[in-house]
Parts: C-alpha cells; structure tokens; sequence
C-alpha cells in the first residue's frame, strides 16, 4: 500500500513539473512575442519575425478556406 501511494505521489510530482515547465514556456513565448524591439537581440528579433509571418499565413490560409467554402456552397 504504501509503494502504491509512493508510486501515486512521484506520478503527481512529475505531473505537476511537467504542468509548470509547460506553462513557464508558454510565458516564455508570449514574453517574447509581446516583448518590444529593444529588449531583444538579434535571434530573438527574428523569431518574432518568424511567428508573426507564420500567423498571418495561417490568417490567410483559414480567410481562403472560409471564402472556398462560401463559394463553392451558398452561391
């Protein structure tokens, strides 16, 4: 009984590590992403970059989709 509860205890430890390593690099991202061109160097400028251009591109990706649909649809 008491390895079981051992056992239990070290699965919600590692869990909850796991939990707050994913949400420390959730903020990470968004620190980053929010962050003004000062407070970064180079790499970080352009992974800024980066994300912003992959958003916009899934934007238009999903305003394409929706206008296919609509077309092809309710016309």
């Amino acid at each position: 009984m008491k390895k079981q509860k051992q056992k239990l205890h070290e699965r919600m430890q590692s869990k909850l590590h796991n939990f707050k390593n994913e949400q420390k690099q959730k903020y990470d991202l968004s620190k980053r992403y929010f962050a003004s061109d000062e407070e970064m160097n180079e790499e970080e400028f352009a992974a800024k970059e980066k994300l912003f251009f992959l958003d916009m591109l899934k934007l238009i990706a999903y305003l394409s989709i929706f206008v296919i649909i609509y077309l092809l649809f309710f016309r």
